[in-house]
């Protein structure tokens, strides 16, 4: 019979792992024989399906070295990725036990002192000292090999690396020291015992940073505002850190500014005091190199940096020579943009926003009430009489060089420019029929005689009058400058159209042409995932082109600003959609297409070169521009010169936030219209939609700043959010609504059906235990901090009771008997394959990921493991992994594809699949039924099945976590249906355990 068994043999820098087969001869002789890696999953009784699913996913790893051995006669392992492994894990693999031995650190001197070494040493629990031969992941004592596990593996890393150095240099010893002290920190609940030194040692590790800007004698100054990044549970929102959250206190802060300024390179650690260390992560560290290097810039460089330190930090990564997209992720990754960063910005004058006039009228009735300017997000109201004093004012102050005059009947002041008196002067001269007010006294009055109508355009290119209606009860009844006549419900079909539109695609059409003949400013298209937003702008474009002909208006370029990963897919559908004679060329405003469209001698962007470096004129005579949010940011000035016909912005969510210098520079650039698209224009907050309107017609719809808005709209208010819905979706009168929301169970009557199948499965004896001992863990929570754990025990335990890679995954079948919703996919999954068809699984632990993968390769008999798309996969293979589920010539066979809810919730069509199946849910319904739309959008023709597998705890019954989980994600969907609401508040966990906030 033959003896199956693994085997490893120590090689440089790793081990080689092999499966054996030994037998005997006839005549009793003994033949080994290597199983090839390929066939190892059908190997019986190995119980060591959590191990080779790791191992599998090392092989497909592209950043990790281990990899499969020549005629797949096994495996090379690091010893990173042996130490990495789990015990569980290891011993299937038949790699030697966990090493017993406690690893002892010591110093052979001072702690700040270049010479100084550390010893290592291994001991027994009785304190004898072990002598052992290292070799890297595995140890022997001379009788027996240990494998060491990640945490004293790591740290010996680090031990090594400061012990072969042999710098003179402080600053590079602390470097480090610190990083031992932050593998010591990171493997805290090892057993290892440290110097003294190194305990006292404290440390700081910033990895993310923003900048303070202040003004001294006139000339900018700014220093680094290091952060650290919060824990993956933390519910401090990353994306609008508060600087109170800085990483050192302002003595620390001060201490840090003077060296940091003093030295001409910025030190990858700083000694704030006795043990008192800060430490530069080494990602972070080039755009601290940035910081340093931007503090010693000429004064007009240096307002040019504070303006937007991205722009800086990112073009010094390209001059490194790193991709565009790889750049734009580290920037975003580095460089913390707070509410404090963003209010100097506007406090010094470094960004001015801009400013807009409007008419305030009171309810049901055209009579006006008031008068006023938009500054930024703030509305000033003026009474009628004192807008010309005002005028005359700023007129005077422009005259004599002062920065700003006082309001009528206010202590407040408003900044004295050409912008706020030319605002004024459209007041005065389209709103009151006055004379304009001009800064050369000299200069005979313009008289404008009456007329009842408001012009098309205003000679100085500034914005045209917007006309808004009661700022507190936020009526919509402003009215807008008509573009052009269009009869009532009708569609004009486009010329180029390749494709036929759908019923509902004709009506957003239609939409959006009534918005642009009516002189809307922009409109958001919110329509459902998979709706094909894309296409009906696509179509539009075509109309507008034609009709701007037809009307003998100038030729002006449409911009489309998108997120990187969406470019391929906006040329993908024009090139699907549109004769390409009707849109003509794009022109790629991105990446290494930027090369061709700078003006000759330019190297870098607008914000650091402190003037437009792209060849203008060639974009303006482009038919389409299509670039990233990232490009617009850095090459705004370029782009603000260009009068555009309309400007999209896909994925409009990326510029929500009010403050951020994204959303400035969208709101800084010259378009006649402007079209949204965003499938979620509520995320987070209620916050979200009034920014979105304030870039696409600000204070056109009387909502008053944001303090005003999120004041007067609140959850508490159901009946106010239902009339904020009906507002954006209904419109006035004649008005077309600002916003066109549909979902697809509303108008997509020629889709196929979406069947939702709920499938309660009672949870096995040891799920339903450990799922207990969570239960009573959240019953005597004392404090928030216990809360949260034990909701996270709950969750974990109903998908299943132990990590995929212990001891209880080793068997396939044992380990899916053990979980309900588990049993629960395998059962729908059996069924799938039977009829030769395709199916989604969505779940976020990747460790899971990796275990299903290969024991759905094990089960099925697959030729290669279901592939996965997650968060750390790149573009690229994400592109192929979608070719390849999608490919026509595998219609007819049985697939599986395994996805995380927040990496595959947009830009990916997945068609071919005819199954959903939710194995773990998020918070947020949208983002669940985003997932779902993979599959179930334009392009499906068959039936698609939704399943929510549910584990119901024999006790608990529908008072269990998925159950509740589902109540409340119903509840939310529910209540989008009449009013418009955030999907994610951050108050789920209280939501969960039905109380507010304690501590």
């Amino acid at each position: 019979m033959n003896n199956v068994k693994f085997t490893y043999e120590l090689v440089t820098d790793g081990l080689e792992l092999r499966l054996t087969s030994e037998s005997r001869s006839l005549f009793g002789k003994q033949r080994q024989k290597f199983i090839e890696t390929t066939d190892w999953s059908d190997v019986e009784g190995l119980h060591a399906i959590s191990a080779l699913a790791r191992l599998q996913a090392l092989v497909e790893d592209i950043g990790e070295s281990s990899h499969a051995l020549p005629d797949n006669g096994g495996y090379f392992l690091t010893h990173a990725a042996v130490a990495n492994l789990t015990d569980a894990q290891a011993r299937s693999l038949g790699l030697p036990p966990t090493c017993p031995f406690t690893l002892r650190i010591s110093l052979n001197g001072p702690l700040v002192d270049s010479a100084t070494k550390v010893i290592a040493t291994w001991h027994k629990s009785s304190g004898q000292r072990v002598r052992v031969n290292d070799y890297g992941s595995i140890l022997s004592d001379g009788v027996s090999h240990y494998r060491v596990p990640v945490g004293p593996y790591e740290v010996m890393q680090s031990v090594d690396s400061l012990n072969s150095s042999e710098t003179e240099n402080l600053d590079e010893h602390l470097a480090l020291v610190s990083d031992l002290k932050l593998t010591l920190q990171k493997h805290y609940q090892i057993e290892i015992d440290q110097d003294q030194q190194l305990s006292a040692f404290n440390l700081r590790h910033a990895s993310c940073v923003s900048i303070d800007i202040h003004v001294d004698n006139d000339a900018i100054h700014f220093d680094p505002v290091l952060f650290a990044k919060p824990d993956a549970n933390d519910e401090q929102d990353f994306a609008t850190f508060d600087e109170d959250y800085q990483l050192v206190d302002k003595e620390y802060q001060r201490l840090f500014k003077e060296q940091f300024s003093r030295s001409e390179t910025p030190k990858p650690t700083y000694v704030l005091g006795k043990n008192e260390y800060l430490f530069i992560d080494p990602a972070l560290r080039p755009a601290i190199e940035v910081i340093r290097q931007a503090q010693d810039l000429p004064a007009e460089q240096k307002v040019n940096f504070a303006k937007s330190p991205q722009s800086f930090i990112k073009q010094a990564l390209l001059d490194k020579g790193l991709e565009d997209e790889v750049a734009d992720e580290m920037v975003a990754s580095a460089f913390v943009e707070t509410d404090q960063f963003s209010a100097r910005v506007v406090e010094v004058g470094l960004w001015k926003p801009p400013v807009l006039p409007f008419i305030q009228r009171s309810s049901n009735s055209w009579l006006p009430e008031g008068f006023g300017l938009k500054v930024g997000s703030k509305n000033i109201v003026i009474a009628e009489g004192n807008v010309r004093p005002l005028a005359e004012d700023v007129a005077s102050a422009i005259r004599k060089g002062e920065p700003s005059v006082s309001l009528p009947d206010s202590t407040e002041e408003i900044q004295a420019d050409e912008e706020v008196l030319d605002a004024l002067n459209q007041l005065l001269r389209y709103a009151l029929k006055q004379p304009m007010v001009s800064v050369d006294d000299d200069q005979d009055k313009i008289e404008f005689p009456p007329s009842d109508n408001i012009p098309q355009a205003v000679k100085t290119g500034k914005s045209i009058l917007k006309v808004q209606e009661n700022l507190e009860n936020a009526a919509f009844v402003a009215t807008f400058t008509p573009r052009s006549e269009q009869k009532s419900g009708s569609v004009e079909i486009p010329n180029g159209l390749l494709s036929v539109p759908k019923a509902h695609q004709l009506e957003g059409l239609a939409w959006l042409q009534k918005t642009w003949c009516q002189g809307f400013p922009g409109v958001l298209l919110a329509d459902d995932m998979g709706l094909g937003k894309t296409f009906q702008t696509l179509a539009f474009m075509c109309w507008l082109l034609t009709k701007r002909r037809e009307q003998g208006l100038p030729a002006r370029p449409i911009l489309i600003v998108a997120p990187a990963t969406l470019l391929g897919n906006w040329k993908q559908e024009a090139e699907l959609h549109i004769d390409p004679y009707q849109l003509g060329d794009t022109v790629q405003l991105y990446g290494g297409y930027l090369k061709s469209l700078r003006i000759p001698g330019e190297t870098t962007n607008d914000v650091v070169a402190g003037h437009q470096t792209l060849d203008v004129d060639q974009l303006r005579s482009a038919t389409w521009v299509l670039t990233t949010y990232e490009t617009m940011r850095d090459h705004h000035m370029s782009l603000a010169s260009i009068p555009f016909s309309c400007i999209i912005f896909d994925e409009m969510q990326k510029i929500k936030s009010i403050k951020s210098m994204m959303t400035q520079t969208a709101q800084s650039l010259n378009g006649e219209f402007i079209v949204g698209l965003t499938g979620t224009p509520i995320e987070n907050s209620l916050a979200d939609i009034w920014t979105l309107f304030d870039t696409l017609m600000p204070s056109a719809l009387g909502w008053g700043d944001l303090k005003s808005f999120v004041t007067n709209y609140t959850m508490d208010e159901p009946e106010r959010l239902k009339e904020l819905k009906t507002l954006l979706q209904n419109g006035e009168g004649d008005k077309a609504p600002p916003m066109l929301r549909r979902m697809k169970h509303e108008v997509a009557t020629d889709l196929p059906k979406k069947i939702e199948n709920v499938l309660d499965v009672e949870m096995p004896k040891e799920q339903a235990d450990q799922y207990q001992l969570a239960v009573s863990l959240g019953v005597n929570a004392k404090k928030k901090g216990d809360k949260r754990e034990a909701f996270q025990r709950m969750r974990g335990i109903s998908l299943h009771p132990f990590y995929p890679d212990s001891d209880d995954a080793g068997d396939g079948e044992s380990y899916v008997a053990q979980s309900a919703r588990l049993k629960s996919c395998i059962e729908l999954l059996d069924k799938i394959k039977a009829a030769e068809e395709k199916a989604l699984i969505f779940i976020e632990s990747i460790a899971m990921h990796e275990w299903l993968s290969f024991y759905l390769k094990q089960r099925y008999k697959l030729e290669r493991t279901p592939d996965r798309i997650y968060g750390d996969i790149s573009p690229l293979a994400r592109t192929d992994i979608v070719s390849r589920f999608q490919d026509p010539a595998r219609e007819g066979k049985f697939d599986v594809l395994l996805l995380s809810p927040k990496a595959a919730g947009v830009g990916i069509t997945l068609t071919a699949a005819t199954h959903v199946i939710h194995l773990s849910r998020w918070w947020n319904p949208a983002v669940e039924d985003q997932c779902t739309d993979r599959a179930y959008r334009i392009g499906q023709t068959k039936d698609v099945n939704v399943y929510i597998p549910r584990a119901i705890h024999p006790l608990y019954g529908h008072g269990s976590f998925d159950c509740v989980l589902h109540d409340l994600l119903e509840r939310k969907r529910d209540l989008s249906k009449e009013m418009l609401i955030p999907m994610e508040t951050g108050d789920e966990l209280n939501s969960f355990f039905g109380e507010g906030d304690d501590e």
